[in-house]
């Protein structure tokens, strides 16, 4: 990918991938807008090179589908919001439709009881964790920014590394 930024009579040419590009760009608007660098600190959103960075060691789209891949002592919520994570980074590569779960889809994948994951995503919803989506006659659930936040606070302060 080839780029030439303007701003402000200031040029800059760039050449490299699409993460490298973004990641160039948005540097380069902080140092040549302050309000965007203001609005950056109080800014929270995930792009999918940011959720495969974060995340990737926890989670793998493999050809059968988003899968989670850690051991044991992880919460159940935790393997809940890993599972929605995996399934919106394969959403964003196109390799699922839909970024949202079942409970029923999320029993199989991460192995706990159906009722677990209800009452789990019920404590979710509530703290804004996850959000219920009505499809098709049920309620299904994907991660939300805050959930993402969470999750990647939960990993760190556990110091959680996949197996």
């Amino acid at each position: 990918m080839e780029l030439q930024l303007t701003v402000e009579g200031s040029t800059v040419q760039f050449r490299g991938s699409l993460e490298d590009a973004e990641r160039f760009i948005l540097n380069f608007l902080q140092k040549h807008v302050p309000a965007l660098a203001l609005a950056r600190k109080i800014q929270l959103s995930y792009s999918l090179s940011e959720l495969v960075e974060k995340f990737g060691d926890f989670v793998k789209v493999t050809p059968e589908g988003p899968r989670v891949v850690v051991g044991e002592g992880f919460s159940d919520r935790a393997r809940i919001g890993l599972q929605l994570v995996a399934q919106r980074i394969a959403q964003q590569l196109g390799r699922e439709a839909t970024d949202t779960l079942s409970p029923r889809e999320l029993s199989a994948l991460t192995g706990l009881k159906e009722k677990s994951v209800s009452s789990r995503l019920s404590e979710m919803v509530k703290e804004g964790a996850v959000e219920a989506v009505r499809a098709e006659k049920m309620n299904r659930y994907r991660i939300t920014t805050i959930g993402i936040k969470w999750l990647e606070e939960y990993l760190a302060k556990s110091r959680r590394t996949p197996t």
